[in-house]
């Protein structure tokens, strides 16, 4: 009698355990019955049905990126492309415009102050009005 009470007593306390152990039993069973010879073929159905479709998931998905990386590529030989243009273009505004601050301040350089204040009263429309 007393066994009986300690095995109820521990019974009490570690009844998640129990029903842990009656939950595992049940699926084996289960698996058991769906792996016999009649019950595989639904399992492997749906297996070989996870497959193609993961299968299909991965080559959609390297499509995809073999695309995206592909049109990164070719924006980033566009910007280049351009950036290339801007350089080419800026060095040529830049060598032109020093010509012609040199050819501007060597023609001041050698122009009398007189002259130069006619250029400005000209440029500027201004009336030039001299000392006596």
């Amino acid at each position: 009698m007393e066994t009986w009470n300690k095995i109820w007593i521990w019974i009490q306390n570690y009844w998640k355990i129990i029903l842990i152990c009656i939950i595992i039993l049940v699926i084996l069973l289960v698996t058991l019955k769906l792996f016999r010879k009649d019950g595989t073929k639904p399992l492997k159905e749906l297996l070989e049905t996870a497959k193609r479709s993961f299968d299909e998931q991965v080559k959609t998905y390297e499509e995809s990126r073999n695309k995206e990386t592909k049109e990164i590529k070719q924006q980033t030989d566009n910007n280049t492309t351009i950036q290339n243009k801007i350089a080419e273009e800026y060095a040529k505004n830049k060598k032109a415009l020093q010509e012609k601050q040199e050819q501007t301040s060597t023609l001041e350089q050698n122009k009398q102050p007189e002259q130069l204040v006619q250029e400005v009263a000209k440029e500027f429309g201004i009336e030039v009005i001299e000392r006596k």
